[in-house]
């Protein structure tokens, strides 16, 4: 725990791979913010 580096590391990883796999109007990209 605590580690919010790493942990900022893998969320923007997550985050590319929702805005390359799904179209830009689709809801789960928008929770995803």
């Amino acid at each position: 725990m605590g580690d919010n580096s790493k942990a900022l590391q893998f969320y923007e990883k997550a985050q590319q791979i929702f805005e390359t796999s799904l179209p830009p109007n689709h809801p789960s990209l928008a929770t995803s913010y």
